[in-house]
């Protein structure tokens, strides 16, 4: 269920970035600025690298939002007068009564002519 839950919080942070291609180009142009490594990179490279490193950078600012959306779309009332076992056996009960009440066809028999 975790799994499931960080999948779905993935699918919503990345469904909220969007990352233009001009935006590639000039982070790939800070970062070349920045690192001897990578100023050394095919631009292709160089633009995967900014992607990912603006990506990393939305992702952080998105996440807590998309949280708390989704805590204060589920929120869970506790119940504390509820009696789960009453309840099951109420509901098993009514089920045996409805097999008992079904009515009984009988096929009528007719004369023939």
């Amino acid at each position: 269920m975790q799994i499931v839950s960080q999948l779905y919080v993935m699918h919503l942070v990345e469904s909220k970035i969007k990352i233009s291609e001009e935006e590639a180009m000039e982070e790939c142009q800070k970062l070349r600025a920045k690192e001897a490594q990578i100023s050394s990179l095919p631009i292709d490279r160089c633009i995967l690298f900014a992607r990912a490193k603006l990506k990393k950078d939305k992702s952080q600012e998105i996440l807590p939002k998309v949280l708390e959306r989704i805590k204060e779309q589920v929120s869970i009332k506790h119940n504390d007068k509820f009696d789960l076992d009453a309840f099951l056996k109420k509901k098993a009960g009514d089920e045996t009564s409805k097999k008992e009440e079904a009515p009984k066809t009988e096929t009528q028999k007719t004369t023939g002519q």
